[in-house]
């Protein structure tokens, strides 16, 4: 576990005694990006022998999450993305009317005048719908990646749930996997 020194979290993952503990700081972009190489190293992660799941948390701004593909690029499983349902705050106002919002519906617009102000509103969920698009366009297989995007009164509790139900998912699919190869 990477922390940005919030000691909340040293302290909900106390109990866990395999957890590795490191401190980054991912405004210093090149070193995090190092530094997420030496723990892979350290661990003996490579592309043969990746990490199975890395889900980011704190991931806030564009060059934060080009820092994790470089550091991260073919070591890893599947990269999940904390993103939020703020981004849809930066997107068509008719979008944001509809009771039931999809995934595709978000699309900026495509008045410059419009995009700009929605952007300077709400900077939380544009810089959000950036890492999402870069993410999109700057990943292959090498890096694979789902983003989630949770609403804003999701708790750690919430979260810790989802991964255990994620990482219970996870394992069905790779016992699935074994048995299709093995035939």
């Amino acid at each position: 576990m990477i922390n940005r020194g919030k000691r909340y979290w040293n302290q909900n993952f106390k109990d866990f005694p395999y957890v590795k503990y490191y401190y980054g700081d991912r405004h210093v972009y090149f070193e995090y990006e190092k530094l997420l190489r030496y723990i892979s190293k350290k661990h003996g992660i490579t592309s043969e022998n990746k990490w199975d799941l890395v889900v980011d948390f704190c991931c806030f701004e564009r060059k934060e999450i080009k820092s994790s593909i470089r550091g991260l690029n073919n070591l890893i499983s599947l990269y999940i993305f904390i993103s939020s349902d703020s981004v849809y705050d930066v997107c068509e106002e008719d979008i944001r009317k509809q009771v039931l919002i999809k995934e595709e519906y978000s699309v900026r617009p495509e008045n410059e005048l419009k995009l700009k102000k929605l952007n300077k509103d709400e900077d939380y969920g544009n810089d959000k719908l950036k890492c999402e698009e870069y993410l999109s366009s700057h990943t292959d297989f090498n890096f694979p990646y789902v983003c989630f995007r949770l609403l804003g009164l999701f708790t750690v509790n919430h979260l810790i749930f989802l991964l255990m139900k994620l990482t219970l998912y996870l394992n069905c699919l790779s016992q699935l996997h074994r048995k299709l190869e093995s035939r």
